[in-house]
């Protein structure tokens, strides 16, 4: 795939590749996920490498990057360390680029300068539990007080890494009397603010970065922290949840194609009937519908960039990529089990957290379902 990228995208993959390799080995990788620690210390590497800005203006401390730049350091970041592309995205996808996309002068020179150097983190507090899918369907409020400030009061559910999180990116209801999806509102919520609770909710993988629940009672938010436009929310958030479906979708492919490459060398080494099992015609038809799952996850995902690139909403083509590739990274977990037989199965195996750790792509940032609606709504005779 390398005739897809130009030459400082590859400039930053062998940059990337060269760091993960030296300071996150798979030794860590199973140490986060065990422990359920959050990468700190990674991330402030990535920081100080200068990759926590690669999506920003220059003038804000960034590199000017694309998104086919953003989605192709994704992939390489996934293929390493899966768990330290979860909490980039958290960081700078949910925080940074909102902020950018659709934040004042005034945010973008407080927050990303700040966020690029590693000092503040981001999370997203929007899911409530009777408003997933259906985000319009928000009971959160955000009221005046008089002193150009907001009261915030209620909760959100599955809020990833709002534990470590110093800003949230939450939802409310601002007018209660507006259409389904009008009256709500961004807020950047400082987590220091009094009234604010954050519990951890146990979950099946992706455990190094928390997935929370968090409640407002009385929180005060002042009008300046408002993130784009009073009563548009919903619209800002659309924006959000395109970006955040693209460099999810590298993820998945990053993902799965170290669970291909790690299947791929256990079906060489693997001895049974006198011969490496990677010679069962069976095995070669796993490895080969893989790869090509893969591939076509990658090519969907590079053309969805590039079309944001270009300034489309490409609003099928995000959808496309996101839905097709978090299926693939379950299929390849799947199989991968499958091919490592009773050893896939044991804790000491890491194709088993892949297993884990898949069906997470598949609901965060929009089921796939939901995705498969999207689609349909956009599609078009020619």
């Amino acid at each position: 795939m390398s005739l897809l990228l130009n030459d400082d995208q590859k400039l930053l993959i062998a940059t990337l590749k060269k760091y993960c390799k030296k300071n996150i080995p798979i030794e860590r990788i199973r140490e986060l996920d065990v422990h359920e620690e959050f990468p700190e210390k990674e991330m402030r590497d990535l920081a100080e490498m200068g990759f926590l800005g690669v999506p920003f203006p220059t003038k804000y401390g960034g590199m000017e990057g694309t998104m086919k730049d953003l989605t192709v350091i994704m992939e390489e970041l996934s293929y390493h360390a899966p768990v330290v592309a979860t909490a980039y995205i958290m960081c700078v996808v949910f925080g940074g680029k909102s902020i950018l996309s659709y934040g004042t002068e005034r945010q973008k020179e407080k927050y990303i300068p700040e966020l690029n150097k590693g000092r503040i983190k981001f999370a997203l507090s929007v899911t409530e539990p009777n408003a997933g899918s259906d985000i319009a369907n928000i009971k959160t409020t955000a009221k005046p007080n008089g002193n150009n400030e907001y009261i915030l009061n209620g909760s959100k559910v599955f809020s990833t890494g709002a534990h470590v999180a110093d800003y949230l990116l939450v939802l409310a209801k601002t007018e209660s009397s507006a259409t389904k999806n009008r009256g709500l509102t961004m807020f950047l919520v400082d987590k220091k603010s009094p009234g604010i609770e954050v519990i951890k909710l146990d979950k099946l993988g992706m455990k190094a970065v928390w997935t929370n629940e968090v409640f407002f009672t009385d929180v005060v938010v002042p009008a300046e922290n408002i993130l784009g436009t009073l009563g548009n929310g919903f619209y800002h958030l659309m924006s959000t949840f395109g970006d955040e479906r693209i460099v999810g979708a590298a993820v998945t492919v990053g993902y799965a194609q170290k669970v291909l490459d790690d299947a791929l060398l256990y079906s060489k080494q693997r001895q049974q009937f006198d011969q490496s099992i990677s010679e069962f015609q069976v095995i070669q038809h796993y490895l080969a519908e893989m790869q090509t799952k893969i591939n076509a996850s990658r090519l969907l995902t590079y053309h969805a960039a590039e079309l944001r690139d270009k300034g489309e909403l490409a609003i099928k083509e995000t959808s496309m990529a996101k839905y097709y590739s978090s299926e693939t990274l379950t299929f390849v977990a799947n199989k991968g089990m499958q091919i490592f037989g009773g050893n896939g199965y044991m804790m000491e195996f890491d194709v088993q957290r892949a297993w884990r750790d898949a069906k997470f792509w598949e609901i965060a940032g929009g089921t796939t379902e939901i995705q498969k609606n999207i689609i349909f709504s956009q599609l078009k005779m020619r």
